[in-house]
C-alpha cells in the first residue's frame, strides 16, 4: 500500500489538485481537517478549542489512514499525520502526547508539497493572512524533513496549472517506479 502525501500552507491547492487526481481516476483521501473545522466553526477559537480540533483531526485522520490501507495499492491524501503536527506546532506551540503514538516515518510513499498560491480567506480557515499561511508553508516543510521525508516541490504552472499539477506528480511517481503506472491512474 502506497499513501501518497499532497501538502502545503492554507490555500495552496491540494484540495484542487486531489479532485483532479480523483478524476482521473485514483484513488484519494480527501481532507480530514476541513471536515473537523466545518463541523466546530460555532465554537469560538481559543486554545482550548485548537487542542480539541486537532486531537480530533489527528483521530479521524489516523482512523481513515489505517481504513484505506488495506483497500487499494495507492492513495493520495489531502495532507496527512504529519501535517497535524506541524499544526499543533503552529497553533499550540507543541504537540501534545496524545498526538504522537504513532510512527510516521517511512508511513508515506512520497510527501509532495504544493508551492504557494495567494492566500484566500474562505470562511473555514482561521489563518488570519498571508503572512500567516506563509510561515504554516514552511513549518509543514521543516516538520516533514524532521521525520526523514524529502518533499517534491509541486510548482504553479502558468497554464491548466491544475491539470499540469496533477501530470507533473504521476509523472514523478511513474519515474520513481520505473513506468508502472498507466495513463493518469497509479
Amino acid at each position: 500500500m502506497k499513501l501518497y502525501v499532497i501538502t502545503g500552507g492554507p490555500a495552496s491547492g491540494k484540495t484542487t489538485l486531489i479532485a483532479q487526481l480523483k478524476d482521473l481516476g485514483n484513488a484519494v483521501l480527501e481532507e480530514t481537517a476541513r471536515e473537523v473545522l466545518e463541523e466546530r466553526r460555532q465554537f469560538a477559537i481559543n486554545y482550548g478549542e485548537k487542542l480539541i480540533r486537532e486531537k480530533e483531526i489527528f483521530e479521524r485522520q489516523l482512523r481513515k489512514e489505517e481504513a484505506i490501507r488495506k483497500n487499494h495499492e495507492g492513495y493520495f491524501l489531502d495532507r496527512s499525520l504529519i501535517d497535524v503536527i506541524a499544526y499543533c506546532r503552529h497553533h499550540l506551540g507543541y504537540v501534545p502526547e496524545r498526538i504522537k503514538p504513532v510512527n510516521l516515518m517511512d508511513r508515506y510513499a512520497h510527501v509532495f508539497v504544493l508551492d504557494r498560491l495567494p492566500f484566500i480567506a474562505d470562511g473555514t480557515r482561521i489563518e488570519k493572512d498571508d503572512k500567516e499561511a506563509e510561515k504554516i508553508h514552511q513549518i509543514l516543510i521543516k516538520t516533514y524533513k524532521q521525520f526523514g521525508y524529502n518533499p517534491v516541490s509541486v510548482p504553479i504552472f502558468p497554464v491548466d496549472k491544475i491539470a499540469r499539477r496533477a501530470n507533473f506528480v504521476l509523472a514523478h511517481i511513474k519515474n520513481l517506479k520505473g513506468g508502472e503506472e498507466n495513463g493518469g491512474m497509479l
